[in-house]
């Protein structure tokens, strides 16, 4: 009983792995589930033009491609670190254990200074404690009324 649930279980991998290759993988002339690429009755291929509104004779545009790139793995790729100020090769740049990411993303602070407040404790010190590396108080104090 086990053989025949292990052997069911792979065909249908299988089959869904197959579905997925035939979905996604097949090219863009062939795809029949996008009528505006299927050639009109009675009219010849020359009268078609392609989704992104050129002709066939006409090179169609190619797809630009971003790389994100985060060279020292900090959660910042190297365009946000350099928008930043921060060095792309350490993931914490001022040394305050709070590295850039969470520095930049979370936390509002300056990744360019160990100690944005000025309170004479470095930022994640004040994090790790629990308190707000921006000012006064606790990271989660509810204001008072």
């Amino acid at each position: 009983m086990k053989t025949v649930l292990i052997v069911l279980i792979a065909f249908a991998a299988l089959g869904t792995a197959a579905a997925f290759a035939y979905r996604y993988m097949l090219p863009a002339d062939q795809d029949t589930d996008n009528p505006s690429q299927v050639a009109p009755a009675g009219k010849d291929d020359d009268d078609v033009t392609d989704p992104d509104g050129k002709g066939p004779n006409e090179p169609a545009s190619e797809p630009t491609v971003k790389v994100m790139i985060d060279t020292d793995g900090d959660g910042l790729t190297n365009d946000e670190e350099q928008a930043a100020g921060t060095d792309v090769t350490k993931p914490d740049t001022d040394s305050d254990l709070l590295g850039d990411r969470e520095e930049v993303q979370v936390y509002d602070t300056d990744p360019l200074r160990v100690d944005t407040d000025g309170d004479s404790f470095a930022d994640g010190q004040e994090v790790r404690a629990g308190y707000n590396p921006n000012g006064p108080g606790k990271i989660l104090e509810l204001p008072s009324e």
